[in-house]
């Protein structure tokens, strides 16, 4: 387990640091390049905000936990944030308990779905069908943020709830999302069923 969120905590700190650095699609950063790319140990709240909305967290909701860290903080690095700072509140927000109940209930109490826990959450849950293995694969290489994670064919809480918000999951059938019917004529040349009641 703490193997596993240290996996999650330097990939949070690795996210970070791109996202400092402006560099893109670099994920490859250890903990020692991090103040080297940003250039410095902490950022101001304007930048945290901006950095913990690239990775979907609420504008309003990152102000308030980082005001909750600022009040905890002395004088003299108050409005500061250093990564650490960052991957909490990332992972305080971020992590939905319903989500993490149904990770912890299929990966057999670890903090990760192997691809046979994955294959048995799509069966159960999802009601799919002779789901293989490489299936499997091709969705934690899709959305499993940590590279290390991928690597190890492993499904972690960020990629899991990625998946479940992803429309791969979603109810709505996609062909429906595009409307077929002409609809740029004048309202008098549809017929218009109507009622004394309408």
């Amino acid at each position: 387990l703490e193997d596993r969120q240290k996996m999650r905590d330097k990939w949070l700190r690795d996210a970070f640091a791109v996202g400092l650095s402006s560099t893109s699609e670099s994920e490859q950063v250890n903990h020692n390049e991090y103040q080297t790319l940003s250039g410095k140990n902490s950022i101001d709240e304007e930048e945290a905000v901006r950095l913990l909305g690239d990775y979907g967290i609420s504008g309003d909701k990152a102000k308030l936990r980082l005001q909750e860290i600022q009040t905890r903080k002395p004088d003299d690095v108050r409005g500061l944030f250093s990564p650490e700072d960052l991957v909490d509140v990332f992972k305080k927000l971020s992590t939905r308990p319903e989500i993490y109940h149904l990770l912890v209930r299929y990966s057999r109490n670890q903090d990760f779905l192997s691809t046979e826990d994955f294959t048995l959450f799509l069966e159960a849950e999802q009601g799919m069908s002779k789901v293989t293995h490489e299936k499997c694969l091709e969705i934690i290489q899709k959305f499993e943020p940590s590279t290390e994670a991928r690597l190890l064919g492993h499904l972690g809480i960020d990629g899991f709830t990625n998946y479940l918000l992803s429309s791969e999951c979603d109810i709505f059938n996609e062909n429906n999302r595009s409307i077929c019917h002409e609809m740029d004529h004048p309202l008098s040349h549809y017929f218009i069923a109507t009622s004394h009641n309408t």
